[in-house]
């Protein structure tokens, strides 16, 4: 895959080395260019493609549009498109949240009309903090991992979010929320929060590509195209919306979970690695030499347990089986 295909590199945010400690995890609101390798236990997450020169180790990569890895994928995950935005922090941690604050206003509104009834007055910050502590002690997890990533996201862009990051740090100190929360704040925070689950949600994209090398142990998701443009999977489940394209004619494909919307296409299939192959797609699996396995068109499943040359698996074919 060229850089060039997806990448304006005069807007992408460049690593010129490692993804490591020292770099610390990457989210950025475009793309992100990485010259070396991402190492043990990191991630990055883009709003936008995501090109890594080196390896992937044991890594999260999420992307709102394609991914790119030159080099090897190795106990990581990687989610594009619909996917990207699904397993981005922004976007869960700012859902959650939403979710659980229209619960606790909603809350907060009985509590104090019950107060009321009985000719007593309280604060609406002290309802609020009431009704978390006995109902929503999660958010305080919750509002610790959104305020990480936002530190994340201003390290490139500092007046990025600092809306929400004002109204999340109210959050870590319960006395802020008696002193200062009424209910047009609470709906106004809320709204900030709404902002920031669409940007991410409105940044997925539809054409989107998973490009690697080779992979192993590793999960890889994208509502587009996942293509293998070398030595194959060793032991990784793929999703794939569109297709999944095996393109070195010795490419392998063992031990593996493959599920695509459309078409697989794949070289040498299973082999012994003590688990299972299986190869789902909606309209027809093609393989160059397929040891054994399972294969599935829509509905029909079929098990392999001799090898198979040059074969093409769709509805007529499985129709065609006694």
């Amino acid at each position: 895959m060229h850089q060039s295909q997806y990448f304006d590199i005069n807007t992408a945010f460049i690593v010129p080395g490692n993804v490591d400690l020292l770099t610390g995890n990457i989210v950025f609101g475009g793309d992100v260019i990485v010259y070396g390798d991402v190492m043990d236990n990191m991630i990055i997450e883009s709003l936008g493609n995501i090109y890594i020169s080196g390896s992937v180790f044991n890594s999260t990569l999420t992307a709102t549009g394609s991914i790119a890895v030159k080099g090897n994928v190795i106990g990581s995950s990687l989610y594009s498109g619909y996917f990207g935005m699904l397993y981005n922090r922004l976007y869960n941690s700012s859902k959650q949240l939403i979710d659980i604050f229209e619960k606790v206003a909603e809350s907060v509104k009985l509590l104090i009309n019950e107060i009321s009834k009985k000719k007593m007055q309280v604060r609406y910050g002290q309802s609020l903090l009431l009704i978390i502590e006995s109902k929503y002690m999660q958010v305080w997890d919750v509002v610790k991992e959104l305020l990480g990533v936002i530190s994340s996201i201003q390290s490139y862009n500092k007046d990025s979010l600092q809306h929400l990051k004002d109204y999340l740090e109210l959050f870590v100190l319960p006395t802020k929320i008696v002193e200062v929360m009424t209910a047009p704040r609470m709906e106004d925070f809320v709204r900030v929060l709404r902002e920031a689950f669409m940007r991410v949600a409105l940044s997925q994209e539809s054409q989107v590509q998973i490009n690697i090398n080779q992979g192993q142990n590793s999960t890889i998701k994208s509502n587009g195209d996942i293509l293998i443009r070398r030595e194959g999977v060793i032991q990784c489940d793929l999703y794939s919306a569109g297709n999944i394209i095996f393109f070195l004619d010795n490419s392998v494909c063992r031990g593996s979970k493959l599920e695509a919307g459309d078409t697989i296409s794949a070289m040498y299939v299973g082999g012994i690695t003590g688990v299972g192959t299986s190869l789902k797609a909606t309209k027809k699996i093609l393989v160059k030499k397929m040891f054994e396995g399972r294969v599935i068109i829509d509905r029909y499943s079929m098990d392999i347990f001799e090898p198979v040359e040059d074969k093409t698996f769709d509805r007529n074919s499985f129709k065609q089986q006694p």
